[in-house]
């Protein structure tokens, strides 16, 4: 089990435990919540720190092709993890496997909402153990 100093974040969504403390995640359950929440920020959303998260919206909607598409976000969440994560993981590009689905918003504005599925293959750098994280993500426009 990943077990360091830096291994521990607070538990999200559910932050609160009815003991009036923080409900806190240690190893692999702490890199997970990490990862899930650069993956689910928009960069430039986070005020100090601009560089944190990942272009989900602007890469899933632009007018390259779904192939090209893929690839460019493979590379942006490939970038972010090894920005804010290098002490904690090892990964490669071909660790991350994306799949895009089109999905119709049948309301009244028209807009569509895409879910994209990102599956990473995660190793540990301190003792080499190794975990798969596996998140689906909704981006409307």
């Amino acid at each position: 089990m990943l077990q360091t100093s830096y291994a521990k974040s607070i538990a999200f969504p559910k932050i609160f435990n009815r003991k009036g403390g923080f409900n806190v995640y240690n190893g692999w359950n702490s890199l997970k919540s990490d990862l899930k929440l650069l993956l689910m920020t928009e960069r430039g959303t986070l005020y100090g720190d601009p560089h944190y998260g990942i272009d989900m919206k602007k890469i899933i909607y632009s007018q390259a092709a779904d192939e090209i598409v893929i690839d460019l976000l493979r590379d942006d969440i490939f970038e972010a993890i090894n920005s804010y994560f290098p002490e904690r993981i090892t990964i490669s590009r071909d660790d991350i496997k994306i799949t895009k689905h089109q999905i119709i918003n049948e309301g009244t504005d028209g807009n569509g909402i895409c879910k994209v599925n990102v599956e990473i293959n995660l190793k540990g750098n301190l003792n080499g153990e190794s975990d798969n994280l596996a998140i689906s993500l909704l981006v409307d426009e």
